[in-house]
């Protein structure tokens, strides 16, 4: 059996005993307050993704250093979950342009069907079932890519491989899988510039801004984003509003965990001022809407720690039908941290619960919900419903 590993606080503890430093060291390091670092280290306070970004650079460390993911113990311990179906996307990956094949290439048609199948399934966080599909139709359009001798055929092929490798990048993220997540958004962004759409090209950008940001490195991230946000800036398309808007709300958020108050707030105003314009429908699977910029606004007060303010933001908000269950469980995921923050802990659990309803295998990995677990467990004094969902999370500590 597995040994506790006490999460981040351990982690950080550990690190920072073996580089030298004193709490009091490290806190001036990281630009944080030695009483959160304290409280983290303590195990009274979840690590928020500022905080183990900005104590992962001063220790000289990776934010998976810290958070250790993805979570699972050894490689066997991959048979029999959703774990198990990453290898081979990874594989699929790291070959590209050079797909190992067997058998004929589908057609472009069944491609496009295949590919809609694992939006879908992304959709609903059923990544297990995206896993089976991705790894064969990353290698059968890399297939097409080089069988086409048509312009118009070839940027359709890449189009469809841009969706594609958006697809595998945040299914990698939810599983954990910080490094493969990256190395999907690079795939997306090359095969975005050959799809003939300028806001594919874009939505490249974006997707890679987005795997800096799960990374840690914010200001990498923004300067990506305000690339994306200035060439869409003067497009006559009216798809343009979509990727705009989602270009918005990752700045918000990054401006959040950088403390901009106000830079966070003027990102949001735009992006409500754009959901207000846009055309029905998903062009590039952002959800943006303004149900999505409601709840970025209760994501961003969480990552400034102001569990009232995200509170008042939106604790009730009304969201079946409005948004895909991924966004809608991670919104509760939020939450959550809102109500630990605002001292109602029965309420934060109540939260977690419900996001593994939603969206089970997102939650079942995502790195806030291991923290929230085990701030809930010490405070708590490990209750049942809390050791319970500690157990069915992999939280082996709690």
């Amino acid at each position: 059996m597995p040994e506790p590993d006490g999460g981040v606080a351990a982690r950080v503890a550990e690190a920072r005993k073996l580089a030298g430093l004193t709490q009091q060291q490290l806190a001036m390091r990281a630009n944080v307050s030695l009483s959160l670092v304290r409280k983290v280290e303590q195990g009274d306070v979840p690590a928020s993704p500022t905080f183990i970004a900005s104590t992962a650079e001063a220790l000289g460390l990776l934010v998976t250093d810290l958070t250790q993911q993805p979570h699972f113990a050894s490689a066997t311990s991959r048979y029999g979950t959703e774990q198990e179906l990453v290898p081979e996307l990874e594989r699929a990956i790291i070959e590209g342009e050079d797909p190992s094949l067997e058998g004929p290439l589908i057609d472009i048609d069944e491609a496009e069907r295949q590919l809609a199948a694992v939006v879908k399934a992304g959709r609903v966080s059923r990544y297990t079932d995206a896993l089976a599909v991705l790894p064969g139709l990353l290698r059968h359009l890399h297939g097409l890519s080089l069988m086409c001798t048509e312009l118009a055929e070839r940027e359709r092929v890449h189009r469809l491989l841009t969706q594609a490798y958006q697809c595998a990048m945040f299914t990698a993220y939810k599983l954990g899988h910080l490094s493969l997540c990256a190395w999907a958004a690079e795939r997306m962004s090359g095969a975005g510039a050959s799809s003939g759409d300028p806001l594919w090209a874009t939505m490249g950008q974006y997707c890679r801004a987005q795997s800096l940001m799960f990374s840690g490195s914010y200001r990498a991230s923004g300067a990506v984003l305000d690339r994306a946000a200035l060439s869409t800036q003067d497009s006559p398309d009216p798809r343009a509003l979509e990727v705009r808007g989602a270009v918005h709300l990752s700045s918000a958020i990054i401006a959040a965990r950088l403390s901009k108050p106000e830079e966070s707030e003027l990102h949001l105003s735009e992006a409500r001022e754009l959901a207000r314009h846009k055309p029905r429908g998903d062009h590039f699977d952002t959800s943006f809407s303004m149900p999505n910029v409601d709840i970025h606004a209760v994501s961003a007060a969480v990552e400034m720690a102001d569990g009232t303010e995200a509170l008042n933001r939106g604790a009730d908000l009304q969201l079946q039908g409005k948004l895909y269950r991924s966004r809608r469980g991670h919104y509760h995921i939020d939450l959550a941290r809102a109500w630990f923050l605002h001292g109602n802990h029965e309420r934060s659990l109540r939260e977690l619960q419900t996001a593994r309803q939603l969206s089970p295998q997102q939650t079942r990995y995502h790195p806030q919900v291991h923290e929230t677990i085990r701030v809930l467990a010490r405070a708590r004094r490990r209750s049942d419903p809390v050791a319970r969902l500690a157990a069915w999370a992999g939280v082996r500590d709690a």
